[in-house]
């Protein structure tokens, strides 16, 4: 490894980020490893929506609702882990049942509350198109 200036910074950047998701994981009572799996896809969905906005001026708001309804369920895994206690799900067994932050109805019903404004947004882009 060289030792310059550039791969200094490259190191500290990554130690500040990695501190910032354990820190976060620490917060919400979840896995550092769940954390880590949520925030990819998250890092990956927010990359192509900004380079789809600066092409699609005009769809804006239709990209950006479409953002929260495919990486909402990139977060489920980290409530699976706050349900299970900061544990990874796999190896937590709940002999009662899914608490509410880990139920289908939360998942769902919440993706359920961001499709209606997509939809709403397309509606809205097409007609503005028409009139």
């Amino acid at each position: 490894m060289r030792n310059d200036a550039t791969t200094s910074i490259i190191v500290l950047i990554v130690l500040a980020i990695v501190g910032g998701l354990f820190w976060i994981s620490n917060a919400l009572g979840a896995s550092f490893s769940s954390v880590c799996t949520a925030v990819v896809p998250l890092v990956f969905s927010a990359v192509i929506l900004f380079a789809a906005w600066r092409f699609l001026d005009d769809f804006a708001l239709p990209l950006l609702a479409g953002f929260f309804v495919l990486a909402w369920p990139s977060i489920w895994p980290v409530l699976d882990s706050i349900a299970s206690g900061g544990r990874d799900t796999e190896d937590f067994f709940r002999p009662i049942g899914d608490p509410l932050i880990n139920s289908d109805w939360l998942k769902w019903g919440v993706e359920a509350l961001f499709v209606g404004p997509l939809a709403a947004a397309i509606y809205a882009r097409r007609r503005r198109r028409y009139l």
